[in-house]
Order: structure tokens, then sequence, then C-alpha cells
């Protein structure tokens, strides 16, 4: 039988490779689970069992459901009539084998329903989801909203909304508005009280609200009536019914199984998730955090997608008596594909890991506070704070680098398919519009560069390289990265240098791709000590990675700075 999870080398090498001694009991909090819940492992082994039937009945779905069904998923799309969006029949057939097979919820408490399973985890899960169909994946992985609700709203809401999504109610993040895009900080949509102990009456208009047709939506609204900025800005649950109205959905580029809707509230019941003034500055920003992962998820789902087509058209395809794999310009870019796509791998498991690691020491901290045991509560929020650090700036680098490349590599995937990849037929035009969203959505590559570079710049990074570089096995290729980070650290140096002051942000996109870049390499480095063949594929990313390094280095040491001195002549009006 199929499965894209058994068929993918490379993440089955991901998955043996990662630190689950560490991972592990940090998630099962010293498995304290086994003694609440009988089907809590009760040592690594056992939950390293579970895990591999969950990839493998999320491959086995992925692979003989949903990939089958994908051209028409997307050629049907989704409908909206009298503001009542009806997704493709094989698209809610798709939906409905997730949460039959207990698959939604994947990291949320026992307690619920849920079954406790690390960020790594979901994060495979996505990419084999999104390899099959990316316009599912968005749907797939809104279940990151109820991890919203678990980490902050009541135990009244959890109890009531987390069930609930785990058996296969939809969600959605409502956060968008015609003025209110990237700078969420300025959102109009009020929240008033009702006069009903809890409720508040939501009022506005939302826009590209990715499955806004959902069953339980995270709203933000303004519940200070006198403020004008994100300080009066909180969140709310709003189910739909009355006072939710799917205006329409938008006719799109890609992700067509996946309705993204124009929406109007008019006194929507809501109930507050944590405290007033708090929605966006910690909730949504935690939020965005998850949705930034998955999306990077979904874009490597997209490239191993595009990559298989592209492998097998090229074995197949015969021109001048050879196949189109003989051809050397055609294996550059096959193999630039596979180096960047394992590359991408390591990335995104990394970030998820540290997300895991945060967790854990959060209910470490939790505990801690619990037994008023203030050495463990000390050492806990500073573990917390260490891998909250890290974290933002490895997460919107990894959105940042991930969701470049796929770009690219959609873009060679036709290529390779030459004008057959130009028609339906072959499928990979349809990964080439499903990926272009995915630098867009939940901040651009503009925005994920423009947050991280600030704190590259304030030194988030500099003690997790040289721990990186110390796990690195020594010889050529963890070498041949020296004058890379050399470079690296003489960028930042000129960057924070008195010249540069007054043009902080010119370089923000080649000094997030030369540290994503030097992440990757060195992770790649990494893993040639579990299998020989990664030392190829480090070779292949460090050589293609060092000209990119490079490049950006002269870019940023030449003080080249025309968007600010030649703008108002090159691009004056006509």
């Amino acid at each position: 039988m199929a499965n894209f999870y058994r068929d993918n080398r490379d993440l089955i090498f991901a998955f043996d490779n990662m630190p689950w001694d560490k991972i592990v009991p940090i998630i099962e909090r010293d498995f304290k689970e086994a003694k609440e819940f009988e089907e809590a492992p009760t040592s690594v082994a056992g939950a390293l069992e579970t895990y591999q039937m969950v990839l493998e009945l999320v491959g086995q779905i992925a692979a003989e459901t949903v990939a089958p069904d994908a051209e028409e998923a997307d050629e049907i799309g989704c409908v909206c009539n009298d503001g009542v969006v009806d997704y493709a029949p094989v698209t809610a057939r798709h939906l409905k084998a997730f949460y039959k097979n207990g698959l939604m919820g994947l990291t949320l408490p026992r307690r619920y329903g849920g079954q406790n399973l690390p960020t790594v985890l979901s994060a495979a899960a996505m990419e084999i989801v999104a390899r099959a169909d990316a316009g599912l994946l968005t749907l797939f992985a809104l279940q990151g909203c109820a991890e919203t609700i678990n980490f902050f709203a009541s135990d009244e809401l959890k109890a009531k909304y987390l069930p609930r999504a785990i058996k296969g109610k939809t969600m959605a993040m409502a956060l968008t508005e015609p003025n209110a895009g990237s700078d969420l900080g300025s959102a109009r949509t009020k929240a008033e009280p009702s006069g009903e102990e809890g409720v508040w009456e939501i009022t506005g208009q939302k826009c590209f609200i990715t499955n806004g047709c959902g069953d339980i939506l995270l709203v933000l609204a303004r519940s200070e009536p006198d403020s004008r900025d994100a300080r009066g800005l909180s969140l709310f649950i709003v189910e739909k019914g009355e006072g939710v109205e799917v205006a329409r959905i938008e006719n799109k580029l890609g992700i067509h199984s996946s309705p993204t809707c124009v929406m109007n509230f008019d006194k929507a019941k809501g109930y507050l998730v944590g405290k007033r003034k708090f929605g966006l500055s910690r909730y949504v920003m935690q939020l965005m955090f998850g949705a930034r992962l998955a999306i990077s998820a979904q874009a490597l789902g997209i490239m191993v997608a595009a990559y298989d087509a592209s492998r097998k058209y090229a074995d197949e395809r015969k021109q001048f008596g050879h196949s189109l794999s003989e051809f050397q310009p055609i294996r550059e870019i096959l193999i630039t594909m596979q180096s960047v796509i394992e590359a991408s791998r390591c990335l995104i498991y990394e970030a998820a890991a540290i997300v895991d690691y945060k967790i854990g020491w959060e209910k470490k901290q939790a505990e801690a506070e619990s037994a008023e045991n203030d050495d463990q509560k000390a050492e806990a929020r500073q573990m917390v704070r260490k891998f909250d650090s890290i974290g933002d700036c490895i997460t919107p680098l990894c959105k940042f680098f991930v969701c470049e490349w796929v770009q690219k590599i959609c873009y060679q995937a036709i290529q390779v398919h030459g004008g057959y990849g130009y028609m339906r037929e072959y499928g990979v035009e349809r990964m080439y519009r499903d990926a272009r969203i995915t630098s867009i959505y939940e901040g651009t590559s503009q925005i994920q560069a423009g947050h991280a570079v600030p704190k590259i710049m304030k030194g988030a990074l500099d003690g997790y390289f040289e721990k990186l570089q110390a796990t690195c096995p020594d010889g050529a290729l963890k070498e041949s990265l020296e004058p890379g980070y050399r470079k690296f650290r003489e960028a930042v140096e000129n960057l924070g240098a008195p010249h540069a002051a007054d043009s902080p942000r010119l370089c923000d996109g080649p000094l997030a791709e030369r540290a994503s870049d030097l992440l990757c390499a060195y992770y790649l480095v990494r893993q040639t000590a579990g299998a020989e063949r990664k030392k190829s594929v480090a070779a292949k990313f460090i050589s293609d990675a060092m000209l990119r390094i490079n490049t950006n280095h002269n870019r940023i040491m030449s003080g080249e700075r025309a968007a600010i001195d030649g703008f108002g002549e090159i691009c004056a009006p006509d």
C-alpha cells in the first residue's frame, strides 16, 4: 500500500535521529502522564512506537485517500451560497478520514481526548498531508487554534471546546481586517460586554480568513474602547451561528480546497480567552508562532511533491534517446531540490523541537509553582526564557527560508516538465500555485526577516551557533563552514555600526538568508554522523550555500543604499 511516511527515506532518517531521549520525557512530564492515563507511554521506546503508528496512519491516508483526489479538490474548490460554505465533496471526505482516525488534536492534552504528541511529530504529520494536498493542510493545521485555547483559556472554555475540536469541529483564526493586515495592532473589530456574565458582543469585518466558515473561531477584537493600538486588543472564542456571516469566499490563485473568507460579525457572542488586552501581544503571537511552523511544514510537503513528480517525469521522459535524468542540467536541478528539501526538514524539525522544550519547561515551571519549590521554579523560568528567545529567532528564519525556497523548487519542477509542466495534467502547475501563498500569509518573508534580524543583531543566536558547531563531527565539511560563519559575524558587526544607523532594514533579507543557510548547513553536517549518504547531501548544500553567503556578504558590506537615496528619482511617477 502507498504510504507517504514509509516511502520518504529522509523523513524516516529524521525521525530516527531526533533527540527523543530529551523530548519524550519533557513532553510526558517524566512519564507522570502514565499514572493518570492508561494510554500514556511509560518509556521513550513506548512513546516512539505510538509516534510511528501515527505517522504511518497519516502517511497511508495521505497517499491512498487524499493524493489521488487532489486534482479534483483543486478543480471543484469551495462554494459559498447565501453565507453557507461547502467544501468540495472529496475535501469533506478527506477531513472526515482524519478525525475518524483520531488524528485531530494531536498535541492536545489527554484529559480532553487529545494524544499529547510533541510538536515535532505534528510538523511531520503536516508535511505528509501537505505533500498530498496543500490546501487540505490548511484545514488540518488549524487545529493549532485549539492549542491556543489550551494554553490560555479558562478551564471551563477548555472543557467546552477542546473535545469538540478533537472530534472534528473545524476551526479558524479571524485576525486580518481590510485596513489591518500585517499591522494587526490597528484592528477595529469591536468587543463590548453584552450584559450577560462572561459574554461579549463582537462587531466588525474580517478578511482573508482561512476556513472562516469553521465551527469554532478565534477572533481578535478591540475590548478597550478608547484604545488605538495593540494594547486594546483581546482574543475571543466565537461559534459559527447567529451574528456570524461569511459574506463571500475569495477567488484565488491556489489552495482551492481551502476557503478564504470575508466575514461580518454583528453582535456575535464571544468568550474572552485569558486576560483582556493580551490578545495580540501574547495570545496571537503564540498562535502565529505555531502557524509559521505549520506553513513551513506545508511548504516542505509541496517541495517533496514537486520533487517526486519531477524525478518521476525525468526518469520516464526520453529525448534524444535518453531519459531526461541522464542530462547533467536536469541532474543539477534534481540534486539541488533534494539537498534543499533535506536542509529544510532539518530547520523545521529543529524549530519544532525548540517549541517542545519550551512547552515542557513551562509544564515544569507550573509544577514548581504549585509545589512552591523556588529552586526548580527559577531553573524552569530560565529554561523557558532560553528556548523562547532561540525559538523566537529560528521560527521566522524557518518560514523565511523554506517558503522562499518552495517558490524556486516549484518553478524548477515546471522547468523539468517543459511544456507539459505548464499544463494541468501533470499537477506541478497546481503545486506552483499552491506554493505562492506560503511566503505571504501569516507574515510575508519580509516580515519574517524583519522579526528575526533585530534578534540576531542582539545576539540571540550567538551561544546557539557555538553549541551547534560543537555537535558537528570534525572534518572537512565542518571546516568549510568556518569562513562563512566569520563573514556572518562581520556582517552583523557591520550592520550594527554607526554608519548603518539610518538604514537598519535594508539588509534584513540578505542577513536572514545567510543565517538560515548557515543553520541548515550545520544541521546537515551534524547529520553526517548518522549516515554516510548525508556527507554528499551536506557537501552539495554547502557548496551552493557558500555562493549565496558570499553574495549576501558583499551586498551587506557594500553599504549600497539606493532604496534610500535613489528611490525618489528611480521610481518617480511618469
